[in-house]
């Protein structure tokens, strides 16, 4: 049993995230003041002068083997620390949104004084996937980061509620102003 938990423990050990030493936390007195009033306002990246050289962060564990056979037990851990992610908001050319009613933007204007526009999506101005100018989306913080504010995906303007529970699902749902917002309420 004292085996099983010294195994336990350094497998447990091992599989701690570190923080990479390319990665630098800044104190938060450090970003006071450098905050923009919105989006438009935040500052430019400058154009990147090659593709992105690694797109994903992984745990800095590269393998673990363990063997036990006839009584004797064997621990074997191989680190390696990949390189931090290389991907910028400028190398997406879509953006996709899918979710529940808060990604369709239902009640998103809160309580409205007309019951049925209560009944709206407002997925223009949704965080996930809203697409209208001015809105403070993901969507339009990608935007602002693409050349040419050019990107595919997210949703603008205002519509009904869609609702689609097995046979009660329209069959003309689908309002082109989604685009790839795909969310369901």
């Amino acid at each position: 049993m004292a085996v099983l938990t010294a195994l336990v423990g350094a497998l447990m050990g091992a599989l701690t995230l570190a923080t990479p030493s390319s990665a630098r936390v800044l104190p938060r007195s450090s970003l006071a003041g450098t905050f923009a009033a919105s989006i438009d306002a935040c500052p430019a990246l400058p154009p990147r002068t090659s593709p992105p050289t690694s797109v994903a962060g992984k745990i800095p564990v590269k393998s673990i083997s363990l063997w036990i056979a006839r009584g004797w037990t064997h621990l074997t851990i191989s680190h390696h620390h990949p390189p931090p992610p290389d991907l910028r908001p400028s190398d997406f050319k879509a953006f996709i949104a899918m979710g529940d009613s808060i990604t369709a933007g239902f009640g998103a204007e809160g309580e409205q004084k007309n019951i049925f526009h209560d009944l709206n999506e407002d997925r223009g101005i949704s965080f996930s996937g809203g697409g209208d100018p001015g809105a403070v989306s993901l969507a339009n913080f990608f935007k602002n980061y693409v050349p040419g504010n050019n990107i595919t995906g997210p949703s603008t303007g205002v519509h009904g509620v869609e609702l689609c529970y097995g046979i009660l699902c329209p069959a003309n749902q689908y309002k082109t102003s989604d685009h790839f917002n795909v969310a369901q309420s």
